[in-house]
């Protein structure tokens, strides 16, 4: 499990961060699978992970969203490897 902050830039106006999704590849992209996330309040949000064996690298996209009504939604490719 990892911890990840949704925040928006320095110096724009504070907004409540509404959601976070993330998916998960290993397969660099060509298939993509919900990862769970949950709420931890204050922009906070646990997500599994998973492991990645050895040689195999893990690709992640992740979208979130404000009530100021900004959002991103952004890929990495190989975000890590085993």
């Amino acid at each position: 499990t990892a911890v990840l902050t949704v925040a928006r830039i320095a110096g724009t106006p504070a907004a409540r961060v509404t959601g976070l999704r993330l998916w998960t590849s290993t397969t660099e992209g060509k298939t993509w699978h919900a990862a769970p996330v949950r709420a931890l309040g204050s922009g906070r949000y646990a997500v599994t992970l998973p492991r990645a064996t050895a040689g195999q690298s893990v690709s992640l996209r992740a979208w979130a969203a404000d009530t100021g009504g900004s959002s991103i939604d952004q890929t990495i490719i190989t975000a890590y490897r085993g």
